[in-house]
């Protein structure tokens, strides 16, 4: 049998290997020899499964039942199977099964294809893929970045110029000068920060800084910057703020956050203070477990949790008529906190002010 095969086998450019019905070697091609890396005597007769791996064996003797069972119809079938080679290399294959019967004894007929270039190429394209999307990914990082940049630049720089604006009015309209000197000390505290806060930000975006990167913060030094900010603000609304950081006064975060932590709910309780007392903010740190703690209270106008709870931290929201509301502060506050793994929660009801209770992670 292998005899009458063999030189129109030899002329096909794959491997070729023909087996009986139970598996058995009865002819192939030089290719197969070239394939395998055996001997010619040590093909013959043997079975087609000792040169597969368990999986692929198993695979090709249902798939040699299944074919035999339809050999009248002569079905071709393609498979990707692995061989094991002389030398113990593994090699992957495309495989062609053909049934046919010679002298009324059926044979079946593989055709196999070295596709271990192929394969490499298709790890190689996978390969390639995940670095664009790790590229991709990097660059949504970036942009995202760049965007939460320009919300801190935009929102958080409009209370420190709106402090130099209120400045800027009153040394214009003011003719003593002991009190316009007064007031170009005070303006230029607002310019400090102001200077502070853009140094903080520039050197972020050229050194291309993540928003995770934390550093260890003086919060009384956080205190005292915001303040300077808010300096007119401060003083016109005649507001108190008394602080205590004797438990926890330095704090491992990103300082761009922790600084626009401050601004944000200092500023939001000067803009919603009650006209029927003076403005009193407390911001208090503590250690709770493995957790530090921050808390911002006063006791402006408040928020009915009633009607708000679920929009207290929604984007654009807004619960009082104020000419300045925007409804990004809050937001903005709470994405930076738990983009640092911690959380933010609210005490508040209407006329008794809030309490905003910040964990750090």
């Amino acid at each position: 049998m292998k005899n009458e095969w063999k030189g129109m086998l030899d002329h096909l450019p794959d491997a070729i290997i023909i087996t009986d019905k139970l598996g058995a070697v009865r002819a192939f091609n030089n290719n197969t020899l070239q394939l395998l890396g055996y001997e010619a005597e040590r093909l013959i007769d043997r079975s087609l499964c000792q040169f597969l791996n368990k999986v692929s064996a198993t695979e090709i003797m249902n798939r040699l039942l299944n074919t035999l069972e339809g050999v009248s119809q002569i079905p071709v079938e393609h498979h990707e199977l692995e061989i094991i080679r002389k030398d113990g290399k593994i090699v992957p294959v495309q495989t062609g099964i053909v049934p046919f019967i010679s002298q009324g004894i059926p044979y079946v007929c593989f055709a196999l294809r070295d596709i271990s270039v192929f394969r490499e190429q298709i790890l190689r394209l996978k390969d390639e893929n995940l670095q664009l999307k790790n590229t991709l990914s990097r660059s949504k990082e970036n942009n995202e970045r760049l965007t939460d940049f320009n919300e801190i630049i935009s929102h958080n720089l409009r209370g420190p110029v709106t402090n130099l604006q209120l400045l800027l009015n009153l040394y214009n309209y003011e003719s003593e000068p002991n009190k316009k000197e007064f007031l170009m000390e005070k303006f230029d505290k607002v310019v400090s920060g102001l200077n502070h806060t853009l140094d903080v930000l520039v050197e972020s975006v050229q050194f291309k800084r993540s928003p995770e990167k934390n550093k260890s913060l003086d919060l009384k030094e956080i205190l005292e910057r915001t303040q300077n900010l808010l300096i007119a603000q401060i003083d016109s609304s005649d507001c108190i703020i008394e602080s205590d950081f004797s438990k926890v006064r330095w704090v491992a975060y990103n300082q761009i956050y922790m600084e626009s932590i401050f601004l944000n709910l200092i500023g939001n309780a000067i803009k919603y203070r009650s006209e029927n007392r003076r403005l009193l903010i407390e911001i208090k740190s503590w250690k709770d477990k493995e957790h530090l703690m921050l808390s911002f209270k006063d006791n402006g106008l408040g928020i009915d949790l009633d009607k708000h709870q679920k929009d207290i931290f929604g984007f654009k929201k807004v619960f009082h008529n104020h000419p300045d509301a925007k409804g990004i502060g809050l937001f903005m506050t709470k994405t930076q906190i738990e983009s640092q793994g911690g959380s933010i929660k609210v005490k508040s009801e209407p006329g008794q002010g809030c309490c905003f209770i910040i964990s750090l992670n």
